[in-house]
């Protein structure tokens, strides 16, 4: 055993008993699957043909759960980057090995117990008609799927976690060996034009016939990849890092809260404002959620657990949601209650008899327990 292994573990152990946490966020994790879960019961039914409130003008429950999954990204962004920026300047380094082992042991246990049952229990032999889509589920790439090759009934969703591993394998290495100055640009030019490149895409595909595939698909896949939203969050991390609690009136906190769930409740047409305003708001949102006190909303106990489970809430649901309309009812009352009690009976039965004990070595990789 190297003595550098040994210096590690001994850094762990000083750190076991220094918590990193931000107050309220776990509510926010919920209600954003919570949303997710909603929009996903509508279009389930849409996509089946059934009468559905998409049809009837809704726009909450056409959007609102694509935002709900913004959020999460927005989020994702905010407390990694926060983490990486702790990490840093604590140990003078990032610890790129030990991040991918931590996040591996989060994301890796129930996605793949949900693909490998998807693909291989319930599809079946029909999986390997579109062999293109199961490997790229199996590589922890369905956003790649989705933006080339198209979903699989029951996990299509699962494309946000592919971004997630891909933010996972560049966020740390920037942090690790950009300087601060470096990093911190990286992620406003990410924030600023990644957005553009899709439309720029679609303008040259339009006047370069002979690589019009190839424009089209940079356009397909950028619209998955959504990592501007993470560098949004990662921008007010710095800002919260550095300058800590810059808005200090609470009552432009509570403002900027009410601006942004204003705007998941009542979304706006999309188009490239859209691509710059939600990310923006919900990284405001983030930002005075997390310096505000404890609100009941999201820190009582019933909402903290229900956050602690978000990951597999917004795994497991659409399997749930599919269950429920085909095979027992589309009564709307049915289709909720039974979606949602069912969701959150199968994240609590993973995340009790799998995750939480998967999550004891999570700890061991942690110079900074969370």
């Amino acid at each position: 055993m190297s003595v550098h292994f040994i210096e590690q573990i001994l850094l762990v152990k000083e750190n076991m008993n220094k918590s990193f946490y931000i107050p309220n966020l776990n509510g926010i994790r919920f209600l954003a699957a919570f949303v997710v879960i909603l929009g996903h019961i509508e279009l389930t039914r849409k996509w089946l043909g059934l009468d559905n409130l998409i049809d009837h003008g809704s726009s909450f429950f056409e959007k609102g759960g694509h935002l709900g999954v913004l959020l999460f990204f927005v989020l994702s962004g905010y407390l990694i980057t926060l983490l990486l920026l702790k990490e840093k300047d604590k140990e003078g380094t990032v610890n790129y090995r030990w991040f991918i082992v931590r996040r591996a042991l989060r994301i890796w246990p129930v996605y793949f117990l949900l693909v490998i049952t998807v693909l291989f229990f319930i599809h079946g032999i029909d999986s390997f008609q579109s062999l293109d889509k199961v490997i790229c589920f199996l590589l922890i790439a369905p956003n790649v799927s989705a933006a080339f090759f198209g979903g699989i009934k029951y996990i299509s969703h699962l494309w946000s976690i592919g971004v997630e591993e891909q933010f996972y394998l560049i966020w740390p290495f920037c942090a690790k060996y950009f300087n601060e100055k470096v990093f911190v640009i990286a992620m406003l030019v990410i924030a600023v034009f990644l957005p553009i490149v899709p439309h720029v895409m679609d303008w040259l595909a339009i006047r370069v016939l002979d690589y019009s595939f190839l424009f089209k698909g940079v356009k397909s896949f950028l619209n998955y990849f959504l990592i501007n939203a993470m560098a949004v969050g990662g921008l007010l991390a710095y800002i919260q890092f550095k300058k800590g609690d810059v808005i200090k009136k609470s009552i432009y906190k509570y403002g900027l809260v009410i601006i942004g769930f204003a705007l998941w409740l009542f979304p706006l047409p999309g188009g490239l404002l859209s691509s710059y305003l939600y990310p923006v708001a919900f990284g405001l949102l983030i930002y005075s959620l997390s310096n505000l006190p404890k609100l009941f909303l999201f820190e009582n106990s019933l909402i903290s657990y229900l956050g602690k489970i978000s990951y597999g809430l917004y795994c497991y649901h659409w399997l749930v949601v599919y269950f429920v309309i085909e095979s027992v009812s589309n009564n709307s009352w049915v289709v909720y209650s039974l979606s949602i009690l069912g969701t959150i009976a199968l994240a609590m039965l993973s995340f009790e008899l799998m995750e939480k004990n998967v999550l004891k070595f999570k700890s061991r990789f942690a110079l900074i327990k969370t």
